[in-house]
């Protein structure tokens, strides 16, 4: 199936650049959900690695109610794309690591942490 947008994430830097982070899920075909984010909620990193280097994204959502964001803990690794843009430019793409959902032990909203990973670090291995 086709990925749907299920969330956009808007960020503004500190530099004043426009950072938006996509939520998009396989077979979603209703209208996007629009979501606050908390002060610099996105991170970009490099994976430690010798030779083959991946990346991953950590990024955080608000959760309005409580076990919101429960689906993105799935057995399928590739339901949830996750796409990073500057301004209108594609800078990242990747699926989110569906067993790193952790929410604390509190009623919402709470701020959620998610991280994606880009899949290049499972090269290492080979």
């Amino acid at each position: 199936m086709a990925y749907g947008l299920k969330y956009e994430l808007l960020c503004t830097s500190k530099k004043g650049n426009l950072y938006t982070a996509k939520i998009l899920e396989d077979g979603y075909t209703d209208p996007d959900i629009d979501r606050n984010v908390p002060i610099n909620p996105f991170s970009l990193r490099k994976d430690r690695a010798a030779v083959v280097k991946g990346t991953s994204f950590e990024f955080q959502i608000r959760e309005e109610t409580d076990f919101e964001f429960i689906s993105f803990y799935t057995s399928n690794p590739k339901k949830y794309l996750i796409e990073l843009y500057k301004e209108t430019t594609l800078l990242w793409t990747g699926y989110l690591d569906p067993q790193q959902y952790s929410a604390p032990y509190k009623p919402a909203p709470n701020n959620i942490t998610f991280r994606a990973s880009d899949g290049m670090g499972l090269l290492k291995d080979e």
